[in-house]
């Protein structure tokens, strides 16, 4: 169209027009035919920093640019714009201030040689776009490195997106899978695998996990599935997400490490029963042994010389030590053998220790050494008895036995942090810190009990009957001064018959 064809405007319209375009939120300016401005627009002012067109006004459109893109718009633009009549892209811009920004522009030939020009600041734009790719290549390369494999599907089943693992399914199947259908490209059998709960996961907006064999092209795999929704701002969901990941050694592993439990198990039955008998079929020879011996000493009686009494007496202790070694060998086994609620029952702690302690007392005046009691207040909670009592004793015991005459062993039970704490404290000989590693350990005894009988089974029988209470056992110890054993029970379940208060005074006689 060239002038004379131009349709002609009222006075008005060009005021109009001209408002207009000072009220747009694009820059806008003329050229003349000699490339420098006769026009710009409010915002084009400010977009470049300038306050008002007579700072611009006949001045070349080479002030708004560096020397770098001026030479690439006379050099490829306005060849361009020559040709076509516009250009419209985006180049680097020079604020008054020197500062650059990114515009996008429109640059359109006038009939009279001039160039008309519609601008945008576009660095907020290309920002995004930068934080966008660099988002994209982020996502990219830490689900390539992902050990399991991911697609995307929008909610007709096209792949939108897939990741490296994902891409070599089935022999790379799935490498041009990209706005494609799974059932496009998978063997049905692997497909209906992968789409069966599409429909589920859309209808209920929540993922959905589960396992499948799957046939692959490098073998028959157990595949675990986690297929979930992508939902948008409005509650719709748009996409469908799968990751899946290879679990076919560790089910492997699994079923061999349940073999293997379950064979370790029936050992531990096997051998349990085996010391339960043996042990039992110890007792009935013991007995007629000890039977034998009470009988020979009362027919003997005032006949017995010193020589033979003495060898009685070294009689009735051995068989004593070996009826010991043969019920510390039962409680053990009982102790390690026993599951979690097998023989509990509701019992009163206190009264079980009041009687512990009345049985160690005969043991306490023939050693002289004084006992001292606090107990807490009464209360009931469930426990084992037996191993319950055979921990207590085993400790009360050894305290006994390893102190000297005239030191003093402390019982104390309190109930504290959620727990019932039985402390044993004696001034004994102490364990060697050499050897307190191995206290624990069956069949082992300090190398500084010198000839204090025992089984060395004592104090592995109180530590698995705490255990099995889900409590524990510590100990603090110094050779020659005195050991502290405490015994840690959980209350859980306990019924207090009134709340736990200060310790409580026993006589111990």
């Amino acid at each position: 169209m060239n002038t004379a064809e131009a349709p002609q405007m009222s006075q008005t319209s060009v005021t109009k027009l001209l408002q207009g375009v000072e009220q747009s939120r694009e820059g806008f300016a003329l050229c003349d035919a000699s490339g420098c401005f006769i026009y710009m627009n409010a915002e084009h002012l400010r977009m470049f920093g300038y306050d008002s067109l007579s700072e611009v006004q006949g001045r070349p459109w080479s002030i708004l640019y560096r020397d770098v893109e001026r030479a690439q718009i006379e050099g490829t633009v306005f060849p361009e714009i020559i040709g076509k009549g516009s250009w419209t892209g985006c180049i680097m811009a020079r604020r008054r201030d020197g500062t650059l920004f990114h515009e996008e522009v429109t640059l359109s030939m006038l009939p009279d040689g001039g160039i008309a020009c519609n601008c945008r600041d576009h660095t907020a734009m290309v920002e995004l776009n930068r934080q966008l790719v660099q988002s994209e290549r982020t996502f990219r390369g830490f689900s390539d490195h992902l050990p399991q494999g991911v697609i995307i599907r929008d909610t007709a089943g096209v792949c939108s997106f897939i990741n490296r693992l994902a891409a070599q399914l089935h022999g790379g199947v799935l490498r041009d899978a990209v706005g494609r259908r799974l059932e496009d490209v998978l063997p049905e059998e692997l497909s209906s695998i992968f789409c069966s709960r599409d429909a589920q996961v859309i209808a209920q907006q929540a993922a959905v996990q589960f396992e499948s064999e799957c046939h692959l092209a490098e073998g028959t795999v157990t595949l675990e599935f986690s297929v979930f929704p992508l939902i948008n701002s409005a509650g719709e969901v748009y996409s469908v997400g799968t990751i899946w990941s290879d679990a076919t050694l560790n089910r492997r592993h699994q079923k061999e490490i349940a073999a293997t439990v379950e064979r370790q198990r029936e050992l531990l039955r096997m051998r349990s029963e085996f010391i339960s008998l043996v042990s039992h079929e110890f007792r009935t020879p013991l007995s007629a042994i000890q039977t034998s011996h009470y009988l020979i000493r009362k027919i003997l009686g005032e006949v017995a010389g010193t020589k033979t009494d003495r060898y009685l007496t070294l009689q009735d202790q051995s068989i004593k030590n070996l009826c010991d070694l043969v019920n510390q060998v039962l409680q053990l086994n009982r102790a390690e053998s026993a599951q979690a609620g097998s023989a509990s029952s509701v019992e009163k702690p206190a009264l079980i220790l009041n009687e512990l302690i009345e049985r160690c007392n005969d043991m306490a005046q023939a050693l002289r050494v004084k006992t001292r009691i606090t107990l807490a207040p009464d209360f009931e909670m469930t426990l084992d008895y037996r191993l319950f009592r055979a921990a207590v004793e085993n400790l009360l015991t050894n305290a006994l036995k390893y102190s000297p005459p005239e030191s003093t062993v402390l019982v104390e039970a309190n109930c504290r942090d959620e727990h019932l704490v039985i402390a044993i404290v004696d001034e004994g000989r102490g364990i060697p810190a050499a050897e307190q590693s191995r206290l624990f350990e069956t069949f082992f005894r300090g190398s500084n009990v010198g000839g204090t009988p025992g089984t060395g089974l004592g104090l592995a029988i109180a530590q698995r009957a705490a255990e099995f209470h889900g409590g524990r056992i510590e100990f603090e110890s110094t050779e020659n001064q005195g050991t502290v054993f405490r015994l840690h029970f959980p209350l859980a379940g306990s019924t207090l018959a009134q709340p736990p208060a200060d310790p409580i005074p026993v006589d111990p006689s």
